[in-house]
């Protein structure tokens, strides 16, 4: 049993009344709707307009009184769809969206790309080789690596017991080479670190270098270089050897002082029919 709402004005309760007939009076299919029967209308003829108003409420989509303006307008005794357009417009930005996931999943596959690492740099006239690199060799214990400092951010230092650093340059062509030293400098590095050039198993020469002191010859990514000299090289392999347990430190240094291995890099000198300029 319901009760009447205090509330309620003469017109929403004739309103209710025209809801409450039209559900009741509904048929289930086509086939049972009765002819047009003045004694089954209510006293008060609807008019289109309240029709929509009627349906609106007993579908509970419209509030009381509330004119149905979303309703589709009656065409050829057909009602359009209402939500026809906003339907399509959905499947359409779905479709997208579908096509877009698979494209981003078919060129950007899951996970982070691999990262390589930076390879040394070399072109037909230059070489470089870093202490991180495959061709960087120490020989003897006890050697240190810092992140502080050095070439590419890292470098090795000897400590107690440490031999030998060698950089191995192959595969070059016979000719004339420019040598390059980098290191990590500091006050406490070794004032006498003697680095050996050598053609294979060949000594070309021994170049005694200050590494509390700053290179200045070149300037080549972000660091100075030391100019060890100009080499022929026959054989196609160019050693750098640092000798750590020969080299001397500063008398009266600190407690932990030390030669540095950072990277050498390498140029080809031309030869000087390429320098000569066609006639």
């Amino acid at each position: 049993m319901t009760h009447p709402d205090p509330n309620e004005t003469d017109d929403d309760r004739e309103h209710r009344q025209l809801v409450l007939w039209s559900i009741a009076n509904v048929p289930a299919t086509l086939d049972e709707v009765p002819p047009a029967d003045a004694d089954q209308v209510p006293e008060a003829a609807l008019s289109e307009d309240e029709v929509r108003r009627v349906l609106a409420m007993a579908l509970g989509l419209a509030p009381l009184r509330d004119p149905p303006r979303y309703l589709p307008p009656i065409r050829d005794g057909r009602r359009q769809q209402a939500f026809r357009r906003p339907l399509f417009v959905f499947l359409v930005l779905a479709t997208i969206g579908a096509v877009v996931a698979i494209l981003v999943r078919i060129h950007w596959p899951r996970g982070r790309p691999e990262v390589l690492p930076i390879p040394p740099v070399k072109t037909t006239d230059e070489w470089l080789i870093d202490d991180a690199d495959p061709d960087f060799h120490i020989i003897g214990p006890s050697w240190g690596t810092s992140a502080v400092g050095g070439f590419r951010g890292s470098h090795h230092y000897n400590v107690k017991g440490s031999l030998t650093a060698l950089w191995e340059f192959t595969d070059l062509t016979p000719g004339r080479y420019d040598v390059f030293l980098t290191w990590s400098r500091h006050e406490n590095r070794a004032y006498e670190a003697p680095f050996r050039v050598l053609d294979d198993d060949r000594e070309l020469a021994t170049v005694i270098v200050d590494q509390s002191l700053v290179p200045t010859d070149l300037s080549y990514e972000g660091a100075m270089w030391l100019h060890l000299g100009e080499f022929q090289i026959t054989s196609g392999s160019l050693i750098v050897e640092l000798s750590a347990h020969r080299s001397k430190v500063r008398p009266g240094a600190k407690e932990g002082a030390s030669a540095s291995a950072d990277a050498v890099l390498v140029r080809r000198v031309p030869a000087p029919t390429e320098n000569k300029r066609p006639d």
